[in-house]
């Protein structure tokens, strides 16, 4: 197909019983609203291109691992999983075939990491996110958050809209912060 003199190659496929266009001329992926699931992420092909995908909307839950996502997508920059089923406990954690941590992370590229509108209780940051700058875990039911010194270079974090009682320890270590939105929760002075 051709528009405004720009060549875009568009291929359907077929993820458990789903059927999905992609546009392979733009690093972008928008399976929002899709009735996704963390078994429907397991059939995903190996889409090198792709630098940002958009997983709002679905029905992925807390057991969905990180690793699994960045095995088909090893140039993902943004990710957003906004309104999902995350609820209770999620360990960010990346981990590669088998279920090994990444050991060197460098080669992880995640720059903007979007979890607002869930249900999440507690995360823990597990896996070191070297060139994460964007964590956005608003409006979720947020009492812990623990493994910041993992995204030093995190510039922007909204926590607003939870019920976060005191800031995470490790919150003076994120010396490129420049954003941080912690309005409507429960801190205490």
């Amino acid at each position: 197909m051709s528009v405004n003199n720009k060549t875009y190659f568009q291929k359907s496929m077929k993820f458990n019983e789903k059927t999905f266009t992609f546009n392979f001329s733009t690093p972008t992926v928008d399976l929002k609203a899709s009735n996704l699931t963390k078994k429907d992420i397991l059939t995903f092909p190996l889409l090198n291109h792709v630098h940002t995908i958009d997983l709002s909307y679905n029905s992925i839950d807390s057991s969905f691992d990180l690793g699994v996502l960045y095995d088909k997508l090893p140039k993902l920059r943004t990710l957003l999983l906004e309104n999902n089923k995350f609820n209770k406990t999620w360990k960010i954690k990346i981990e590669g075939a088998g279920g090994n941590i990444f050991k060197d992370t460098k080669y992880i590229v995640l720059e903007k990491l979007s979890l607002n509108n869930n249900q999440l209780q507690r995360v823990f940051i597990e896996t070191e996110l070297p060139l994460l700058k964007v964590l956005d875990l608003s409006a979720n039911h947020l009492k812990e958050l623990k493994g910041l010194s993992n995204i030093r270079q995190l510039i922007t974090l909204n926590l607003s809209n939870n019920q976060l009682e005191e800031l995470p320890n490790d919150l003076t270590l994120l010396q490129s912060l420049v954003e941080l939105n912690i309005s409507f929760n429960c801190l205490q002075k």
